[in-house]
């Protein structure tokens, strides 16, 4: 049997649970509030446990962590989460590895793991190691790269020095042309909470003078 009787709770405590319910997000924990308020108005465990939906010993469990430690212990949840399946040196050496590496979802994390320390993850299982790590799901930050004009400048000199030299049996070959990217997307990654990854893209004026420059020179040769 239970020491507690109706109106246990002084009217201040009662006014601050109530204020405390309201601004509780938990809906477990709001339940828990709830119990305490309306078995301190005198309603019996059949008439809370209707209301609320819950049965009569998950009530008397309710108020019996009440009794043991107030709302502190009654709002506590006390869970112990499994061990992570990665050792303490293999944790620490995967977030290293990920402060160096951004990957763009936690799939290619997962293929990670399996591949280097022979250990699987489920989803979910990978995603709470992350949180716990400290690495967020965020959006890259985008700058401009912001090219060197001299360094562009050093690199036509020597590119139309190296075309003036060459031997009879030798040629240059431009491989995997492309055209400058005139809308750069920027994606998500797992980011350490802590720290930004920017990814970089040139300016497209900037491109465009370096292939001027290029393209105007009579010393410049293009192989398709």
């Amino acid at each position: 049997m239970s020491k507690l009787e109706t109106n246990f709770l002084t009217s201040e405590e009662r006014l601050s649970l109530i204020r405390d319910h309201k601004l509780e997000k938990d809906g477990r924990k709001r339940d828990r509030m709830k119990f305490i308020l309306l078995y301190n108005d005198g309603w019996s465990y059949a008439q809370i446990a209707k209301v609320l939906l819950l049965d009569d010993q998950t009530l008397r469990n309710y108020l019996k962590d009440y009794e043991s430690g107030g709302m502190k212990s009654l709002l506590s949840f006390h869970y112990t989460g499994r061990p992570t399946i990665l050792s303490e040196f293999e944790c620490k050496e995967l977030e290293a590895h990920l402060s160096d590496n951004t990957y763009l979802t936690s799939y290619q994390i997962r293929k990670y793991i399996k591949a280097k320390y022979k250990k699987e993850y489920s989803k979910k299982g990978i995603i709470s190691l992350l949180h716990k790590m400290g690495f967020v799901y965020k959006k890259a930050k985008l700058v401009p790269g912001n090219p060197d004009e001299l360094k562009q400048e050093e690199f036509v000199a020597n590119y139309n020095k190296l075309s003036e030299n060459l031997a009879e049996d030798e040629e240059i070959l431009f491989l995997d042309g492309v055209h400058p990217t005139h809308n750069v997307r920027v994606a998500y990654g797992w980011i350490l909470k802590a720290g930004v990854t920017f990814f970089l893209y040139f300016r497209l004026k900037s491109v465009a003078k370096y292939m001027l420059r290029l393209l105007q020179s009579d010393k410049t040769h293009f192989t398709f």
